[in-house]
């Protein structure tokens, strides 16, 4: 089996002008951005095996990110980390172009759980798409939380990561 992604082109008249790329065979609820740079579309999502009807917390979610060359037709697929994850998110305003920086909320101990219970998250995680560096913030207290929202600090600034993540968390 594979999976495709369509791409429809912003002033496509009408939808025969959708181009397919296939790829390995997996499933995505939530994408965090896609970016349009030379001949290629990048796609940064949480990718499972398998389109699972349990729902979130009977599968494994890790971000992953698809190059689509338009030149060719073909599609290259990165593992971003092994981190379970899902529902990630870039700064706003950055979506529908490169964003550094992608914010997910961490399943809390899935593997243990796997389809047993709903899934819950206890942390936030942090990746640098540049260094491959994955940081991750732990709720304290044994709490958990759920999917973040970040916002940009609207002073001049050069840092691209300048802001807060918004969040809730409960016990």
């Amino acid at each position: 089996m594979t999976t495709r992604f369509g791409l429809l082109p912003r002033r496509a008249a009408s939808s025969d002008e959708i181009r397919w790329f296939e790829t390995s065979s997996c499933f995505c609820y939530h994408a965090a951005n896609a970016w349009e740079h030379g001949n290629f579309v990048s796609i940064v999502a949480c990718r499972s095996p398998c389109m699972d009807q349990g729902g979130l917390g009977s599968s494994v979610w890790n971000l992953h990110r698809w190059d689509l060359d338009l030149s060719t037709g073909s599609v290259s697929e990165h593992k971003l980390s092994s981190v379970q994850c899902e529902f990630p998110v870039v700064d706003q305003d950055k979506v529908g172009r490169y964003a550094r920086y992608v914010y997910a909320a961490c399943f809390s101990d899935q593997a243990k759980h796997m389809g047993s219970k709903p899934p819950t998250f206890d942390a936030i995680l942090k990746l640098d798409l540049e260094t491959g560096t994955v940081m991750q913030h732990r709720f304290e207290g044994g709490r958990r939380g759920g999917e973040a929202v970040f916002a940009p600090c609207r002073e001049a600034s050069k840092c691209e990561h300048a802001g807060v993540l918004l969040t809730f968390t409960f016990d």
